[in-house]
């Protein structure tokens, strides 16, 4: 009789949570902004592009193969446009439920480990986590997926030499006026000429003083090579200057034999500044 009344509480009380957590997820997949993050857009026209093709084994976008993530995503939210629709809120159905299912699991897993009490308020946490709402539901700004960017590349770019091309300026939509870095570099064989705006790091770099057609070092996304950056935070491929390369030997004036005893000395000298 006792154990029946502890699982009749229990499953009030899952239902309870259940309820929040549906009440948060679902209702926000109708609400505003639609899909903007590049990871809900990718996942989405991916899935459509499945539904589409008839293809469900192979993730392609803009029709290059995509592999960087396991199809389970792509497949649940394919099945979601199949049933609803092509629609934003379809591409999230799978999401949300996703999380509800966790909210469920997590309070499953707490009554397990430490009471029908703990079991309910961990997944309560969980459904009512702002973090899990919030990661798709703030539209970031431009600045914002500018700052992603250059932390990925400076901690997982590889480096290529290249050559700074040039420095502008810009007018963006609003009238904010930005400052761009002109760059080129080779890869495999394929030359890339890309721009950097640097106006967000305008307290660590000023433009007027960077040095056009020097030589630089580029940090490159490995498999996509032209999602590339010049500088960032705490790292810049800009160079101050470039070693005097001597072309020829310097011509001899004098022909006293200790000034030509004398001309290796600064040979040396200049071959020493080379390398260094």
């Amino acid at each position: 009789m006792v154990i029946e009344r502890e699982e009749r509480r229990w499953d009030v009380s899952l239902a309870v949570l259940l309820l929040i957590a549906a009440a948060i997820f679902l209702t926000g997949i109708i609400s505003p902004p639609s899909l903007m993050d590049d990871v809900d857009a990718v996942q989405a026209q991916i899935a459509r592009n499945m539904l589409t093709s008839g293809d469900w084994v192979t993730a392609r976008i803009d029709g290059v193969v995509y592999f960087e993530k396991s199809p389970l995503v792509y497949w649940l939210i394919a099945a979601s446009y199949k049933i609803f629709g092509v629609h934003d809120w379809a591409a999230r159905i799978p999401i949300a439920l996703s999380a509800i299912g966790l909210a469920w699991l997590t309070a499953a897993f707490g009554r397990w480990a430490f009471g029908r009490r703990a079991g309910f308020y961990s997944g309560l946490v969980m459904a009512t986590c702002i973090g899990l709402w919030l990661f798709t539901r703030k539209r970031p700004t431009e600045d914002e997926l500018e700052l992603e960017r250059r932390q990925m590349l400076v901690n997982y770019g590889r480096i290529v030499d290249g050559m700074l091309l040039d420095g502008f300026q810009i007018e963006n939509e609003e009238g904010v006026v930005r400052d761009m870095l002109l760059y080129q570099y080779e890869i495999s064989g394929v030359v890339y000429e890309c721009s950097q705006d640097s106006t967000p790091l305008s307290s660590i770099l000023d433009p007027a003083k960077v040095k056009i057609g020097m030589p630089c070092a580029i940090r490159y996304q490995p498999g996509s090579p032209e999602n590339s950056l010049l500088v960032a935070e705490r790292w810049s491929g800009l160079r101050d200057g470039v070693p005097v390369i001597w072309l020829s030997p310097p011509e001899r004036h004098s022909s006293d034999p200790r000034s030509d005893q004398s001309r290796p000395d600064q040979s040396r000298t200049g071959t020493q500044r080379q390398t260094a």
